[in-house]
């Protein structure tokens, strides 16, 4: 009995952990693209030398 609910608790924070994970994943993937895209925004206001 204590056993199970040991496991199950373990479950439950491995999950919250995941989802955390996921979140901050995805956080970062954000600041990724609007980084990129400010880069890319800078790079066009630029004056391109040939």
């Amino acid at each position: 009995m204590g056993q199970i609910l040991h496991g199950s608790a373990r479950k439950q924070r491995l999950k919250i952990a995941v989802a955390l994970a996921r979140r901050l994943d995805e956080m970062l993937l954000i600041d990724f693209r609007l980084g990129t895209r400010w880069v890319d925004l800078e790079q066009d206001r630029a004056p391109v030398p040939e």
